[in-house]
């Protein structure tokens, strides 16, 4: 009985994040730009995530800062956050099952950056192994040159 509830929910908590999103590009040129070329052979070198943990581990911080009070207004607006503690609590109460932030803000904030770092993360991967995917000319000579 609750599905229609649940898909509305998950709707909102997209687009929040969506809206949110828009924040991450200045956070990460910001630690690209730290980057000095040390950390570049050592990116370039590494394995397949290297480069999406270099940017988790200097933005994690940051975008959890600037993509809160985003998501939070943009989940107050479609009132989303209404019964969202109460049903959580509730849900967290039952023996087994993996506990839920009630706290709606942070859990929703927390899912899209994971979701921002896992997307890197498969593109990452796929650039290092799928020679294709390589569609710059500077990625071409950059993993062109690893792999020699």
């Amino acid at each position: 009985g609750f599905r229609s509830i649940v898909d509305k929910s998950v709707i909102s908590f997209n687009r929040a994040a969506e809206d949110a999103s828009q924040l991450a590009m200045p956070i990460f040129l910001s630690a690209i730009k730290k980057l000095t070329f040390k950390d570049v052979v050592k990116l370039v070198k590494g394995k397949n995530s290297e480069t999406t943990d270099y940017l988790k581990k200097t933005t994690q911080g940051s975008l959890f800062k600037a993509f809160r009070p985003r998501i939070s207004k943009s989940l107050k607006k479609v009132k989303a956050t209404r019964y969202w503690g109460d049903v959580m609590n509730r849900y967290n109460s039952i023996p087994f099952v993996e506990k839920v932030n009630p706290d709606i803000d942070t859990y929703v904030t927390g899912l899209a950056i994971k979701a921002i770092f896992k997307k890197i993360a498969d593109e990452e991967k796929n650039i290092r192994l799928n020679p294709k995917a390589r569609t710059t000319e500077l990625l071409k000579r950059v993993f062109s040159k690893k792999e020699k």
